[in-house]
C-alpha cells in the first residue's frame, strides 16, 4: 500500500465547531480539489474543512462509472457545519489515471483500505458510500483491521435486490448478450461523445425521479467521455456475480453502525435491500427511505444524507464522552 502526502486542508470559510459538527459559517464553504496517490492509483480529492483531530474523517465514495463530482451538493453542506470531508475518485473512473482491466473490486477494497489510513487524524473513519460505493463502504466496516466508526450507504449494491442490478444477476438479462456490447462500439472521438450522451441519458433515468443539481449531467457526460466504454463494459460484467454473492456482504456479522438511505422509485437495486438488511442485524442496520426518490439520494436529497452523517459524528462523539 502506496499512499503520497498531499495537503488534507479545505479552504472552508467556516469557524471551530463543536461536537455534531455545528458550526457559524456565513459563506459557501470551497471545495478544493488535488491529486493524491493510493495503492499506486493516482487520483483526484475533493475536500472540505480542516482535519481537528477530534472526530472521525468522512470518507465519501462514489458507484460504478460515476464520479467524485456526485459528492459537491454533500461537501459544501458538510463544509458549511464544519465538518472535514473528503471525496475520491475511485479507481477506472473521474479523473483517475487508467488501470488495466483486473478485478476491480480488490482493487477499490485497497485503494478504500489505502484511503481510511491516509485521511484517518486518530479519530477513524466515517464511510459514506452510493451505489458500488457502498457496497465498498459495508465491506470496509466488516474488517476489523481498518478504524471504520460507521457507514452511512445510499442505495448499496449487493443486498440481494430486484431492479436492473438483480435482473442481471438472476439472468432474467442474458449477461452473455451484454458481454458482447464492448465489441460493437467502435473506437474513435465520435464514438465516445455517442458513448457519453447514451450513458448520460441512461444515468439520468436511473437518477430520476427527484431534482438534479445544475451541472450535473454535464459533468457525468465529461468524465464518461474521458472512459473507456469497452473496458466499462466489461468489468461491469464481470463484478455482477461477485458483488450479488451472498456472502460478499457479511451484514450480519456487522460490528459497526450502517445506516442505509434508499429511495422507493430506485430502478437499479430496490428498496428491499434495507428490509433484508436491517432483518439480518437490526441492533447495527438502521434504515431511510425516501419516498419518490432514485438511485442517488446524495443528489436528490443532500439535506438526508448529510443529517445521516452528523447523526452519525455525533452518537459517536457521546460514546466518546461517555
Amino acid at each position: 500500500m502506496s499512499a503520497t502526502r498531499q495537503p488534507r486542508t479545505g479552504e472552508a470559510a467556516v469557524s471551530a465547531v463543536g461536537r455534531g459538527g455545528r458550526s457559524d459559517a456565513t459563506r459557501t464553504p470551497v471545495i478544493t480539489q488535488s491529486k493524491v496517490t493510493l495503492a499506486s492509483v493516482v487520483s483526484r480529492v475533493l475536500a472540505v474543512g480542516n482535519p481537528t483531530g477530534d472526530r472521525p474523517t468522512v470518507l465519501l465514495v462514489h458507484g460504478f462509472t460515476d464520479s467524485a463530482d456526485t459528492w459537491r451538493e454533500v461537501l459544501r453542506r458538510l463544509g458549511s457545519h464544519g465538518i472535514y470531508a473528503v471525496a475520491l475518485d475511485m479507481p477506472q473512473f473521474g479523473h483517475v489515471i487508467r488501470t488495466p482491466p483486473g478485478q476491480l473490486s480488490k482493487l477499490h477494497d485497497a485503494f478504500l483500505s489505502a484511503a481510511i489510513s491516509h485521511y484517518d487524524t486518530g479519530c477513524g473513519a466515517v464511510l459514506v458510500g452510493n451505489s458500488l460505493g457502498g457496497w465498498a463502504s459495508i465491506r470496509a466496516a466488516a474488517d476489523p483491521e481498518l478504524p471504520v466508526c460507521a457507514v452511512v450507504a445510499v442505495s448499496p449494491a449487493g443486498l440481494r435486490t430486484r431492479g436492473l442490478v438483480g435482473g442481471l444477476a438472476h439472468r432474467a438479462i442474458p449477461t452473455h448478450l451484454v458481454s458482447r456490447l464492448p465489441w460493437l462500439i467502435p473506437s474513435s472521438s465520435l464514438s465516445q461523445w455517442l458513448w457519453a450522451h447514451i450513458v448520460g441519458a441512461l444515468y439520468n433515468v436511473a437518477v430520476r425521479p427527484g431534482p438534479l443539481p445544475p451541472g450535473t449531467l454535464r459533468r457525468y457526460r465529461e468524465h464518461v467521455q474521458r472512459g473507456d466504454p469497452r473496458l466499462w463494459l466489461t468489468i461491469g460484467v464481470e463484478l455482477i456475480d461477485e458483488v450479488t454473492a451472498p456472502s460478499a456482504l457479511p451484514i450480519a456479522e456487522l460490528r459497526r453502525p450502517l445506516h442505509l438511505i434508499w429511495g422507493t422509485r430506485d430502478r437499479l437495486v430496490t428498496a428491499s435491500g434495507a428490509v433484508t438488511a436491517a432483518r439480518s442485524n437490526p441492533t447495527m442496520v438502521t434504515t431511510e427511505l425516501l419516498r419518490g426518490i432514485g438511485h442517488c439520494a446524495q443528489l436528490q436529497r443532500p439535506d438526508v444524507v448529510v443529517a445521516a452523517i452528523r447523526n452519525q459524528l455525533t452518537v459517536l462523539a457521546d460514546r466518546h464522552v461517555t
